[in-house]
């Protein structure tokens, strides 16, 4: 967010830059996978129906894989804006 201060002679002065970050509830890991085209466009098709992103859906693949195998309980599930 920038604070904007006229000055004289018409001059815009920026007093300060505020970076307002939202408070994380969980801690991510940051990786890469290669997939095939054709496993890409089924998760983006799913994705889009489910009204998700692609990080959301594969997330929820996986934790759903999870749960069926007592992993992890089904409250422990990422909460997702």
């Amino acid at each position: 967010m920038f604070n904007i201060v006229a000055g004289s002679y018409n001059k815009l002065i920026i007093v300060s830059i505020k970076y307002m970050a939202r408070k994380k509830e969980t801690d991510y890991s940051v990786s890469s996978v290669r997939l095939p085209d054709r496993v890409w466009k089924i998760l983006r098709n799913l994705a889009s129906e489910g009204y998700r992103n692609m990080n959301n859906q594969i997330l929820k693949i996986f934790e759903d894989w999870l749960v069926e195998r007592g992993l992890i309980e089904n409250s422990e599930r990422t909460k997702i804006d």
